[in-house]
C-alpha cells in the first residue's frame, strides 16, 4: 500500500545517503567529481521534504495509526541522515565551496527543521529530565541535526552564514506571526524554533569580529520579542497552556544565551519573569527549567559587572533571590538527574553573587544539598555539584558555615563510623572515601570556630582512617580532611587549642604513622597523597625546640622512605617536597644534622625526583629547599655526589 511504498522510499534514500557520506568522508579525493549528482539529489530532497516534515511532525499529526507511525519514523531517519551528510559536506575542505552559494537557502531549511515535533512536545512536557538531557546532549533527531548544521555553517562560512541565519530567524518569526493571525494552532512552533536557532549560534555571533553578524540577527529587537512573549502580548492561547510554556521558556533561554548583551531594562524584565516562574508551584516544569538557566546566566553576568566595577542588574536580581532560593529548593525535590544538576548549578551561581542572601538561605539550601549529596555520593557529577554548593555556602558567613557543618557532621560521622566498621567492600569503601572528600571540601573554607566544632566531633573517626592501610583511597581522603582542618585553623595557636589541646599532638602522631618505616610502615600507595597534609602541618607548627624536633623527625622519615630501594617512583616527588618544606621553614643546618649519614643518599634521590615534580610552585619549592641546604656550606655536603653533567665554572 501507500504506507509501505513511502517507508521503502525513505529506507532506500537513507541507504543511498549513508553510502554517499561514506564515500565523501573516506574517499573524497577520488570521488569528488562523481558525488555531484547524489549531492544535488540530496539537496532537492531536503527542499521537497519540508512540507512533509511540517505536516507529519511539527503540525502534530496524531501518529497513532501504525502506518502513519511507520512513515514518520522512516521520514525522520532519512532526514537525520541527510542532515548528517550536509554537515559532512560543509566541514570537508574539498566540498565546502560547493555549498557556499547556497547558504542563503540552506539557513531557512535548518531553522524550519528545528521545529519541535509533537512527540518531543509530549515527552518534554511529561519528563523534565529528558527535556534537559536533550537540550544539553545532541541525539539522532532532525532537530539536533539541523542545529548542528546551523552551527557548522557559522563555523565554516562565518559572517555570510550568520547573516543568512539571522534573516532565517526573522523569516520564521514572520511566518509564525502570519500563521497566528490566520488561526493556525501550531504557530508557536515557528517562534520556538526561531528563538532556539538564535540562541544556539550565540557563541559564533558574540565571538565574531564583524558587526554585521550581530546586525543581521537584530539582537535588541529580538530581545524585545522575547520580553513581549514573556508578558503574554499578542498570544492567543491560554496563560497556562503547554504551548505557551514552551514559548515563554524558550524566550527566557534565548535571553540567557545573550545575557552579557542585554540592556539593563531587558535584564530586569527577564529576571523578574524568570523568578516568578521559578517560585510558582503552578509553572510547568519546562518553564521552570528555562527559568533556572536564565537566572544562573544573569547571576553570572551581574557578578562579572560587579567585578568590573559596572553598575548593572545585581540589585534587581538580589531582590528576587529569596523567591529564587525557595522556588529552586521546591523544584529540586521534584526532579532528579539532569534537572537536579541544573538546579545545583543555579545555587552555585546565585550564592557567588550575594553572600548575605546566601547566608540567609543557608538553613534552607544546606539540608537540601546534603540530602542530594548523600543520595548521590557515587555519582561524580551530582555529588560534585552538591559539594560545590556546600563549599560556597560555607564561605559566605560564619553562621552559614555553622549551619552547613552542624547539619553535615552527624551524617559524615555516621558514614565514617559505619564505613570503618564494615567489611571491606567496594560500596562501603566508596562511601567512606566520598565522606572524607566532602569533609575536606567543606572544612577548608570554614571559619576556625566552625572547623573546630567539626574536628572535635569527627577527630576519632578521621584519625582512625589514616591507619587504614588496606585502602589507599581512604588514607588519601583522611589526609585531605586533616589538611583542611589544619588549614582552617589558620594558626598554630588556634590548632593547639582544639580538642582540649590535643589536636596538634593528633596531627604529629598521624605524620609519624604515615612516615613510619620497618614492620609498621604503611604502603607507598597509601601515603602517595600525604604530602599536602605534611607540608601544611609543617607550616602550622609553632616556634620552639619541640617543633624543630618534630620537623626534623618528619625530614628523617621522608628521607628514609625516599631512599628505600623498593620505593614507588611516583611517591618520590611527594617526599622530596616534604623535605624541601622542612628545609625552607626550619633550620636547614638542623635538618642536615638530623639526617646524619643519610644526607648524601637523600640529596641524590631528591635531585633525581626533582625532574618528576609537577607544578610551577612545587618546582620552585623543591629548588628553594635544595638551595637552603647548599647555603649552609656544611662540610657534610662535600661528600655528596649527584648525577648530572659537570659544569665548567672557570669560563666567563
Amino acid at each position: 500500500g501507500g504506507a509501505d511504498a513511502a517507508v521503502l522510499r525513505c529506507l532506500c534514500a537513507r541507504k543511498a545517503l549513508r553510502l554517499t557520506q561514506a564515500s565523501l568522508t573516506g574517499f573524497g579525493k577520488y570521488v569528488q567529481g562523481e558525488l555531484a549528482a547524489p549531492l544535488q539529489a540530496g539537496w532537492s530532497l531536503l527542499m521537497r521534504a519540508r512540507g512533509a516534515y511540517a505536516a507529519a511532525f511539527a503540525h502534530g499529526c496524531d501518529g497513532r495509526a501504525l502506518d502513519a507511525r511507520r512513515v514518520q519514523e522512516g521520514l525522520e531517519a532519512m532526514l537525520s541522515q541527510l542532515l548528517e551528510l550536509l554537515i559532512s559536506v560543509v566541514e570537508h575542505p574539498r566540498f565546502a565551496d560547493s555549498l557556499e552559494d547556497a547558504v542563503g537557502e540552506l539557513a531557512p531549511c535548518a531553522v524550519l527543521y528545528m521545529r519541535m515535533t509533537r512527540d518531543q512536545q509530549d515527552e518534554w512536557a511529561a519528563d523534565a529530565n529528558q527535556y534537559v538531557a536533550d537540550e544539553d546532549d545532541f541525539a539522532c533527531s532532525v532537530r539536533d541535526g539541523a542545529t548542528m548544521l546551523a552551527e557548522e555553517l557559522c563555523e565554516v562560512y562565518g559572517e555570510t552564514a550568520m547573516r543568512a541565519l539571522g534573516a532565517a530567524v526573522w523569516g520564521e518569526l514572520g511566518a509564525a506571526d502570519a500563521a497566528r493571525t490566520a488561526g493556525d494552532a501550531h504557530w508557536w512552533r515557528g517562534v520556538e524554533a526561531a528563538l532556539y536557532a538564535a540562541g544556539r549560534i550565540c557563541h559564533q555571533v558574540q565571538g565574531t569580529q564583524h558587526e554585521g553578524a550581530d546586525g543581521a540577527l537584530q539582537l535588541p529587537r529580538l530581545v524585545e520579542v522575547c520580553c513581549s512573549l514573556l508578558a503574554g502580548a499578542g498570544v492567543n492561547v491560554g496563560a497556562d497552556s503547554e504551548e505557551l510554556c514552551f514559548v515563554r521558556g524558550r524566550a527566557m533561554w534565548m535571553c540567557s544565551r545573550y545575557a552579557s548583551s542585554l540592556s539593563p531594562d531587558a535584564a530586569k524584565d527577564v529576571t523578574q519573569r524568570a523568578a516568578a516562574a521559578l517560585c510558582s508551584d503552578g509553572s510547568p516544569m519546562p518553564l521552570r527549567v528555562c527559568a533556572c538557566r536564565a537566572i544562573a546566566a544573569l547571576a553570572r553576568r551581574a557578578k562579572e559587572e560587579e567585578t568590573s566595577g559596572v553598575a548593572g542588574s545585581k540589585a534587581v536580581l538580589v531582590a528576587s533571590l529569596p523567591a529564587v532560593y525557595a522556588g529552586a529548593c521546591a523544584m529540586a525535590q521534584q526532579v532528579d538527574e539532569d534537572t537536579l544538576h541544573l538546579v545545583l548549578e543555579l545555587f552555585s551561581s546565585v550564592i557567588k553573587l550575594d553572600a548575605h542572601a546566601a547566608a540567609a538561605a543557608a538553613g534552607m539550601v544546606a539540608p537540601l544539598a546534603l540530602a542530594v549529596w548523600q543520595a548521590n555520593y557515587n555519582d561524580p557529577l551530582i555529588a560534585e555539584d552538591a559539594s560545590e554548593v556546600l563549599q560556597e555556602l560555607v564561605g559566605t558567613a560564619e553562621h552559614a558555615a555553622a549551619a552547613v557543618l552542624s547539619r553535615a557532621v552527624p551524617g559524615i560521622r555516621s558514614m565514617l563510623t559505619s564505613g570503618s566498621a564494615s567489611a571491606s567492600g567496594s560500596e562501603e569503601t566508596g562511601m567512606l572515601e566520598a565522606s572524607l572528600h566532602l569533609l575536606a571540601s567543606i572544612t577548608r573554607r570554614a571559619p576556625p570556630a566552625a572547623a573546630r566544632a567539626a574536628y572535635e566531633e569527627l577527630a576519632p573517626a578521621t584519625l582512625a582512617c589514616v591507619s587504614n592501610d588496606a585502602d589507599s583511597g581512604v588514607v588519601q581522603g583522611a589526609c585531605q580532611a586533616l589538611r583542611a582542618f589544619v588549614h582552617a585553623a589558620g594558626s598554630a595557636q588556634e590548632l593547639a587549642a582544639w580538642a582540649g589541646g590535643a589536636a596538634m599532638q593528633h596531627m604529629i602522631e598521624c605524620a609519624s604513622r604515615l612516615l613510619a618505616t620497618g614492620a609498621s610502615a604503611m604502603s607507598d600507595r597509601s601515603i602517595m597523597f600525604s604530602g599536602g597534609f605534611l607540608r601544611t602541618l609543617l607550616a602550622r607548627l609553632p616556634a620552639g625546640a619541640e617543633a624543630d624536633g618534630v620537623s626534623c623527625a618528619i625530614a628523617v622519615g621522608s628521607a628514609q622512605r625516599l631512599v628505600a630501594q623498593d620505593a614507588m617512583p611516583a611517591l618520590k616527588p611527594t617526599l622530596a617536597l616534604v623535605l624541601a618544606r622542612c628545609a625552607q621553614l626550619r633550620s636547614a643546618t638542623d635538618v642536615l644534622h638530623a639526617l646524619g649519614a643519610g644526607v648524601g643518599p637523600a640529596i641524590e634521590a631528591w635531585c633525581e625526583a626533582h625532574a618528576e615534580v609537577q607544578g610551577a610552585y612545587e618546582v620552585r619549592l623543591s629548588l628553594h629547599g635544595l638551595l637552603a641546604l647548599l647555603a649552609t656550606c656544611s662540610p657534610v655536603l662535600l661528600s655528596t655526589v649527584v648525577r648530572g653533567e659537570p659544569t665548567d665554572s672557570s669560563g666567563g
